[in-house]
Order: C-alpha cells, then structure tokens, then sequence
C-alpha cells in the first residue's frame, strides 16, 4: 500500500512538469552541453581519421535477355510441344538468376583462390575469406534487368581487380549451365533425340534382321498407309507425352497449360484407337491373318516401330535445331557495359559524417544527463 502510494506521487510530481521545466536546465547547462558536443565530435573525427581508406569499384553486367521463341512458331507442328516445354523450362527474371549465381560457392570459391584472398584478408579458413568477400561485395539488379557489381577494398588495384573477376568467373559457370530458356529446350530436346536415336537403331537392326528372314523388302497398298498413319499418331502422342513430363517439371496438374496438354493427349490416344479398329479386329495389324502370314506380320510391326521412330526423331530434331537457333540468336555472352576501372578517390571513410555522428550523439547523450541530473534533484529546484 505504501509502495502504491509512492508512484501515485511519483506520477502526480511527473505531470507537473512544464515545458519551461524541461527546456531551463537544458538552458542552464548549454556551455556544459556544447562543450560535450564539440569533445564528441572531435574525438569520433579523429577516430574516423584512424580508420583505413577504402575504396570502391563498380562494374556493370548485361546478362542474355530472352527472345520470343522460334521453336514456338513450330507449335503445331508436334501438337504444342515447343510452346509447352517454353513454358515449363522459361526463367521469368534472369537478372536474379545470375545474382544468385554471383554469390554461389562455384564462383565465390574461384574467386578466393584467383585473388589469394585467405592471405589478403587475413583469414585462416577459406569460409571467413568467402563471407569476407561478400560483405565486401554489393549485388544488384535495376528494373532495366542490368546487374550492378560494387567491390569494396583498402587496394583500389585489387578492387577493380576482384570487380572484373566476378564477371569472368560468371561467364564460366554459365557457360556449363542452361540457363536461358533457348539452351534449357536444347539441352531437353538434345536428351530426348538422343534417346529416340538409339531406339530407331534398335528397330532398324531388327527390321533387318527380320527382312532377312522373311525376305519381304517393303510393303504397298493399303498396308503402307495404314502403317504410316498409324506411326504417326504414335509419334504424335509421344511428343505430347514428352511435353508433358516437361510441363509437370514446373507446373502443378491444376495449370490450364497442362490441363490442354493432357485434354490433347486424350485426344490422340482415341484417334489411335479409331484407327486400329478400322483395321483387322483379331490382329490389330495391317492386313487379316488370312492374307498375312505370321512372319509377314511380325516384318510389319518391326516396320511400323521402324517409321514410328523415324517420325518422332523427326519431330523432336526439328525442335532442337529451333532451340539450338533460339540459344544463338539470345547472345549467351555476358557483356560488361562498364568495366571497373581502378578508383582514383575514396569511397569511406566518411571522416566528417562520423564526426558529425559523434557531435550528434554527444549533444544527445549530455542534454539526458542533465535533465535526469534536474529530475533527481527537482524540476524546479535544478531551474
């Protein structure tokens, strides 16, 4: 109770205090105040004047801008192949890619080792030397899509020097990297066509070797073209199926894209069934049993695997001579727009802001000494 009653009056004593209360011990003590001040400054002044000179060099990077697609002009072409796996492999922002890649182990260790950094930063693990150079570092990316690189270093030689490397280190990471959405189709379609190839030399050894044993060379008539249409919408859904494992790569199964390109799919398998129908129901062939004969029938699924490859490969080559143009054409190369030259003035320390900054402080801290000096004593017995 009797604690109670002593911040009551406490807090009674404290809204008394007036304006005049506050600013006269302050009037009072103002030689005090400003001599605290001018001591502040020129102490932190000649702190400053103690510090090394840093300085700082910049360089500016264009990374490759993306280009409207060739391989998507040639859409329908494989039922919307190129246009989805653009999609499903395109980098909305490539300027945050390559900061992302400035700042990764691949580029940060090289630059340690190019620069002797453990030695020049004085470090005994190349991990402080690496988080050296980072804070030393600023990364950046403007709405115009270039990519600002500031150095900082006691060397002004070794600032424009470590500046520049980060360029030349950047140009041989990405180099080994699809990043752009061109050479991320080219190194799809390159997997797939690669893939397509063995297994036509696979249906080719086989078809020989059936020729061989059957002594039938081709086919003709109605034969040929039911094989041939037959091929080809299996080579159709193929593709569409490859479409879709690229789209599923960077797409949920709610995307509308992947939704058309599954509604497609379904499409061409019923175009399939459709066409086996129209043929022998007991064989699912080309001709009845009863004017093939079995080994005739087995040189024509070997041919019919035969075509089905060669139009897929067809397909899917096209698409990678497309993207292959496509990478070309978006100049890979990373162009620097302002190589870092050696700075001729310093960038820190910014001797008379921190003096400034001392003054400051010291204006603050000895102007609240003296009004809790005041309090202590009274408001207006301190006045």
């Amino acid at each position: 109770m009797h604690n109670n009653q002593e911040s009551i009056d406490l807090l009674d004593r404290g809204s008394d205090i007036s304006l005049q209360d506050l600013i006269l011990p302050l009037w009072n003590s103002r030689r005090l105040i400003v001599a605290i001040s001018i001591v502040g400054f020129i102490a932190f002044l000649g702190c400053a004047f103690l510090l090394p000179k840093v300085y700082t060099a910049k360089t500016l990077i264009m990374p490759p801008q993306q280009q409207q697609s060739a391989a998507s002009a040639a859409l329908a072409q494989i039922g919307g192949l190129a246009g989805g796996a653009g999609a499903a492999l395109g980098i909305k922002n490539p300027a945050e890619i390559y900061i992302s890649m400035l700042k990764s182990r691949s580029v940060t260790d090289a630059m340690v080792s190019k620069f002797g950094l453990i030695q020049y930063y004085q470090v005994k693990l190349r991990e402080e030397a690496v988080d050296a150079l980072l804070s030393s570092t600023q990364i950046s990316s403007g709405k115009d899509g270039l990519i600002s690189i500031s150095v900082e270093s006691r060397d002004p030689n070794k600032a424009a020097a470590i500046a520049n490397g980060y360029v030349v280190e950047l140009r041989r990471v990405a180099g080994g990297l699809a990043v752009t959405a061109a050479a991320q189709r080219r190194l799809f379609f390159g997997n797939q066509l690669n893939s397509i190839k063995e297994r036509l030399a696979m249906s080719e050894a086989k078809l020989v070797e059936i020729q061989a044993q059957t002594g039938i060379l081709h086919l003709e008539g109605e034969a040929k073209s039911a094989m041939e249409r037959i091929a080809q919408i299996r080579a159709q859904i193929s593709a569409q199926e490859i479409q879709s494992a690229a789209m599923r790569q960077g797409m949920t199964s709610d995307n509308p894209e992947y939704q058309r390109a599954q509604a497609a799919l379904v499409e061409l398998r019923k175009e399939l069934q459709l066409a086996v129908s129209k043929q022998s129901p007991g064989e699912q062939g080309f001709l009845s049993r009863s004017t093939l004969p079995g080994a005739a029938l087995a040189y024509v699924r070997s041919a019919r695997e035969v075509k089905y490859n060669e139009l897929l490969m067809e397909m899917i080559a096209r698409q990678f001579e497309l993207a292959r143009l496509d990478e070309a054409n978006e100049g890979a190369v990373i162009q620097a727009l302002d190589v870092a030259q050696i700075p001729e003035r310093k960038s820190g320390p910014r001797r008379l802001l921190i003096g400034i900054s001392g003054g400051l402080l010291s204006l603050f801290l000895s102007s609240l000494f003296v009004l809790l000096r005041a309090r202590h004593l009274g408001w207006r017995d301190a006045g």
